[in-house]
């Protein structure tokens, strides 16, 4: 006889390759996927860690040029200060920047005429053949030479130098800070920072040795793309290993950034992520194949038992018919064909069993553990699954509520009691509830309770039964996220901090400068810039103190920004008299900035020009959106002097109102009207983005 395909091995390979297949192919493709963008991910924050330093070095950079525009606005008083005054206050930089190392006032010959600290050799020397002199002369604008080592320091310097109508202004600036900089950078335990100046010269490493060696990596080709404006991602060999480079360039420079770090430490967690997820796609290979066939034996386990079955009805045993109910569809309803030849009660007790088995199958399907709440007797079921969720045996839990009760954590127990009160009096549909409890070990696990209660003809609930679900995993996975989202916040909120302080830096070198100055119109140039900056500090202080990080209160940006310029001039209430209506509308960055410089502009017009020889008058400012919660409206107006005839706002020769037209115009893309009488009003109508 020929012999005949086994049904065994034709369903076990059928199972095990529809099942296993896809498994392995969308694994496949996951792992693919997931490796690339772990890399990507890694490599972003290495070029996030090489921004943020080009972001300080150039930061530290521009203020050293700022404290020598300074010297330079100091030392064109010349005549007012006398020489003296100008070596006073050369030395007074030196103390109050420990950065600079000398600082050297030069002709246009070359020749020095001021220096600090006090050193007469250096009086009358002539630097014009120095490489930086020729170099600064030939740019004719800010300058910072190459890097060298400082004959009296012995540490990296540079010449930062800035050209004057009368010469030059020489600083030597201590660069060590840069290696403090690269020091604060974690890269890993075998990654490194470097940053190198035009020439490809150290100017820092992380090996402090490789900057006094005045090591030259020009031609290297990761600095070599940097010097020759290709910033971006690398990666390359070197001494047999695979290095991720990451290069930026400092603007103000040309310096070249490399944050540097071995593949295989950069990319650790990518190789671990492929282990396990290769060792998990094996688990759920094995496991499904196991699956496969435990399903095979359980067709063919049916198929045997209704063979025995037919065996059985064929000799007239219907006393002893098997009471194993088939787990299939198509075999139960056979079977049921079979057992209604049987006793009536036998076919109830067997409908009855294969209940509680598809029960049983749905329960450990889920993986929740089951409890049943007899409420009369207040008596309280609880699965082997509910109990081993705790990390109990079926035996340690006695079926009584307070098992559960007195295992909810303190903090959780009213709200959970509350809820349960609420479901039996009807308010809800379901009970639902995410609480801790606690577990065997001593912690406590998030459970995910949900539940109904079953009701007599009065409404009154009877029984309530449910499941429990452990979601401790999900729960901590949400903690991550929020702690992730709660750092970034943070981030912003020292961004707008740094850039407030900065203004404020400004505002506090331009009053020192006004201080210096004795012209009343060049105080009156310097506290307008002031005044301007001010206007824009505020936006981001109010953004750091916000907690909307991207929108500001206009009405209490624009009241403090007007109080602020009333005591910036001066002005008594009894004077002038402030009338403010601004409405309380949020206003983004890229508008309430523009809005605060020209409300700045038309207040500072107004209590400087409207009210001549201490006449009293009345100054009104409002801000409102109109009816169609698209357009913002606001107006400066005063009752003073007004504008002369024949005035014309885009002939005006006024810097403040030449401002107040581009912001109108460019920034807030908007539309400006001037209305002359009585006094002088100024409308300002402008669509906001955000509004529409």
């Amino acid at each position: 006889m020929k012999a005949k395909l086994s049904l065994k091995k034709a369903l076990s390979t059928t199972f095990i390759m529809a099942v296993t297949l896809p498994i392995v192919l969308i694994s496949l493709v996951m792992l693919f996927l997931l490796t690339r963008n772990l890399e990507r991910e890694i490599t972003n924050k290495q070029m996030f860690l090489a921004t943020a330093l080009s972001g300080e070095i150039d930061e530290f950079l521009d203020e050293q040029q700022s404290v020598l525009g300074l010297i330079e606005n100091y030392v064109a008083q010349e005549r007012v200060h006398g020489q003296n005054h100008i070596n006073r206050f050369l030395q007074s930089v030196v103390d109050n920047y420990q950065f600079f190392d000398m600082i050297q006032i030069v002709d246009r010959t070359g020749r020095v005429v001021h220096v600090a600290p006090d050193r007469e050799d250096y009086l009358g020397i002539n630097i014009s053949g120095y490489s930086f002199f020729k170099e600064a002369y030939a740019v004719n604008r800010p300058y910072w030479s190459s890097v060298f080592t400082s004959v009296h320091t012995e540490q990296p310097t540079i010449a930062v130098t800035r050209p004057t109508e009368t010469g030059m202004i020489v600083a030597y600036l201590n660069i060590s800070r840069i290696n403090d900089m690269i020091d604060r950078l974690y890269i890993g335990e075998n990654g490194w920072a470097e940053v190198v100046d035009r020439n490809g010269s150290y100017i820092a490493h992380t090996m402090k040795s490789n900057v006094y060696q005045r090591i030259n990596r020009k031609n290297d080709h990761v600095v070599n793309r940097g010097l020759t404006g290709y910033p971006g991602s690398y990666r390359y060999r070197m001494d047999g290993k695979e290095i991720l480079s990451n290069v930026i360039v400092v603007p103000a420079t040309g310096w070249p950034i490399i944050i540097s770090q071995p593949s295989q430490d950069a990319f650790k967690s990518v190789q671990l992520a492929r282990n396990i997820f290769l060792a998990g796609t094996c688990g759920a290979f094995l496991l499904a194949s196991l699956i496969a066939l435990g399903n095979v034996s359980g067709i063919l386990r049916s198929i045997d038992g209704f063979a025995a079955w037919i065996r059985q009805i064929a000799n007239g045993d219907y006393q002893n018919i098997s009471k194993i109910f088939p787990e299939y569809r198509e075999f139960s309803e056979l079977a049921e064909d079979f057992l209604r030849m049987t006793e009536a009660v036998q076919s109830r007790e067997k409908a009855l069993r294969a209940s509680e088995e598809r029960y049983a199958m749905a329960v450990l399907g889920a993986n929740d553990g089951l409890w049943d709440w007899d409420i009369p007797n207040y008596r309280l079921y609880f699965s082997p699954r509910w109990k081993e969720i705790l990390g109990y045996r079926n035996n340690e839990i006695q079926n009584h509520p307070d098992e559960w009760f007195q295992r909810i954590h303190p903090d959780d127990y009213d709200m959970v009691i509350r809820e349960i009160e609420a479901h039996f009096q009807g308010q809800t549909d379901h009970f639902h509830n995410e609480h801790r409890i606690l577990h065997k070990n001593g912690s406590y696990s998030w459970v995910l309770i949900r539940g109904i209660a079953v009701r007599d003809n009065e409404g009154h609930p009877y029984r309530m039964a449910g499941s429990l679900t452990d979601i401790t995993g999900r729960k901590r996975n949400e903690q991550r996220i929020k702690a992730s989202l709660n750092e970034k916040e943070v981030l912003l909120r020292e961004i707008h901090h740094r850039v407030k302080n900065n203004m404020q830096v400004i505002c506090s070198l331009l009053r020192l400068q006004s201080n210096s100055v004795q012209d009343s119109h060049s105080q009156m140039v310097l506290q307008e810039s002031q005044n301007r900056i001010r206007s824009m500090a505020m936006v981001h202080e109010k953004l750091y103190q916000s907690k909307d990080l991207t929108e500001i209160d206009a009405n209490d940006y624009l009241t403090q920004l007007i109080h602020y310029l009333m005591r910036s001039y001066a002005i008594q209430p009894d004077q002038v008299e402030v009338n403010l209506y601004i409405s309380s509308i949020q206003l983004k960055i890229d508008t309430a900035i523009p809005c605060g410089l020209i409300i700045n502009e038309l207040v500072t017009n107004a209590l400087k020009y409207a009210f001549p020889e201490g006449r009293k008058g009345r100054i009104t400012v409002s801000l409102r959106m109109l009816a169609d919660d698209c357009t913002i409206e606001f107006a400066v107006a005063d009752n003073g002097v007004g504008l002369p005839e024949g005035f014309s706002l885009d002939d005006s020769p006024s810097l403040g109102l030449q401002l107040v037209i581009t912001l109108v115009r460019d920034q807030l893309q908007g539309e400006m009207e001037m209305i002359r009488y009585p006094g002088t009003s100024f409308r300002v109508r402008f669509r906001e983005v955000k509004a529409c």
